[in-house]
């Protein structure tokens, strides 16, 4: 069962690039020096940090790679921006999806093959 379904109320959609600030924050590490040391440009990171840019595959590998002993891989960078992109979406398209009737189970099982 989600968060939604929990609370019955819709949260924020959360940007990958505010948990990684928010991450540098609380540990006291500068962007520029994450930047350095994940070699990247200070404005690319920035850009993210601020919520300008999406994640980018790329990207996560570098984050997994300078926080691997903190446990957070590639799936955990990967999953949060996948989740922001889902919930960017279903608000976007949530009139269009509210009019898409779901197959009944009984027309399922006629639709096999």
């Amino acid at each position: 069962m989600s968060e939604y379904e929990l609370t019955g109320k819709k949260l924020d959609a959360v940007h990958v690039g505010s948990v990684l600030k928010e991450l540098l924050d609380d540990y006291e590490i500068s962007q520029s020096s994450l930047a350095l040391q994940i070699g990247v440009t200070y404005p690319t990171l920035n850009d993210l940090c601020n919520e300008k840019k999406n994640l980018s595959t790329e990207m996560a590998l570098r984050l997994a790679r300078v926080f691997e002993e903190w446990g957070l891989n590639f799936n955990f960078w990967m999953n949060i921006q996948k989740q922001y992109e889902q919930d960017v979406k279903e608000t976007e398209l949530s009139e269009v999806l509210n009019k898409i009737e779901p197959y009944r189970a009984e027309i399922n099982e006629e639709l096999k093959v």
